[in-house]
């Protein structure tokens, strides 16, 4: 590759790293993931191939995309275990209910 293209694609990455962070800003948080995805393999092969200026862009999204995994589970793991506490009855697909001999193996 020779050095001109080489200058025009840096811009190109700092753009694109800054793009999807700031989408991953409004509600998705799946694209910090393919954000950091996307760039860490070029970052671990060779250093340079990534413009300085889009490093903490992918790092911003590294650390936004892992702490919206863990709530995403924390979230899961609270539901399973308070939406009866919770009168959650009302959203669920199928509501056990021992009553009318129902064990759920319908399903």
């Amino acid at each position: 590759m020779n050095r001109a293209a080489m200058i025009e694609t840096v811009p190109a990455d700092a753009k694109l790293a800054k793009r999807l962070f700031t989408v991953g800003c409004f509600f998705l948080p799946w694209l910090w993931i393919v954000n950091a995805l996307y760039f860490w393999a070029r970052i671990r092969a060779d250093e340079s191939r990534v413009s300085e200026a889009a490093k903490p862009w992918i790092w911003r999204s590294t650390i936004g995309g892992a702490v919206s995994v863990v709530l995403v589970f924390v979230w899961a793991i609270l539901v399973q275990l308070k939406w009866e506490e919770w009168g959650l009855e009302s959203i669920l697909v199928h509501e056990p209910d021992e009553s009318d001999g129902s064990t759920g193996e319908e399903w």
